[in-house]
């Protein structure tokens, strides 16, 4: 049943890739010299008794107080700092990153294994489905903007962003405009699904 389950999450985020994968506390993008897009990080959204709304992330979880509030996909979520463990703020500042660092390899059409949790991901449909996806697909150009990540949950971060590719298939170039959430464990930072948004 696990098996099926870890296909299917890797099937939809393939398709997702093929067709067209958080809601957050982050800023403006810079430019890397190699073009990468990349994130500011800035404060989360903290209610807290008798503290400042700009406390820092690392703050709170010294603290352990207040509630953290994110809107994603048009859905207010609240999360009880005080249950939140550090792994969750690192992977918040990481997030962004590990987004941008996976599609750049997808680019490149390279091995995309050490992005993914594979507790929770089969590690062969991985394989498979990303060389299928090499096989099937010439990127000519990949870019990913305006990432954004949130903590959604005590062990999962969330990361909204717009995709585009122009893309070669069968001869036919086609360019593709998405806006994509991936999700990822705080545990290990890694991705564990990506859906549309909207």
């Amino acid at each position: 049943m696990r098996k099926r389950f870890s296909a299917f999450l890797i099937i939809l985020l393939t398709t997702i890739v093929i067709i067209g994968g958080c809601v957050g506390n982050y800023g403006p993008l810079t430019k890397t010299k190699e073009g990468q897009e990349k994130t500011v990080p800035k404060t989360s959204e903290v209610e807290e008794n008798n503290t400042p709304s700009s406390t820092k992330p690392e703050e709170i979880s010294v603290r352990k107080k207040g509630v953290i509030r994110t809107n994603i996909m048009n859905t207010t979520i609240a999360v009880n700092a005080s249950l939140l463990p550090q792994a969750t703020f690192e992977c918040l500042d990481r997030a962004p990153d590990v987004v941008l660092s996976y599609y750049q390899r997808v680019e490149e059409e390279g091995d995309v294994r050490e992005f993914f949790d594979l507790d929770v991901v089969d590690e062969l449909s991985l394989v498979e489905l990303h060389n299928a996806l090499y096989r099937a697909i010439d990127f000519k150009q990949l870019n990913v903007r305006n990432v954004t990540c949130a903590i959604v949950s005590i062990n999962m971060v969330a990361c909204e962003y717009e995709y585009s590719a122009s893309i070669v298939r069968n001869g036919e170039e086609k360019l593709i405009q998405r806006k994509y959430v991936t999700f990822l464990n705080t545990d290990s930072c890694k991705i564990v699904w990506t859906e549309e948004e909207g």
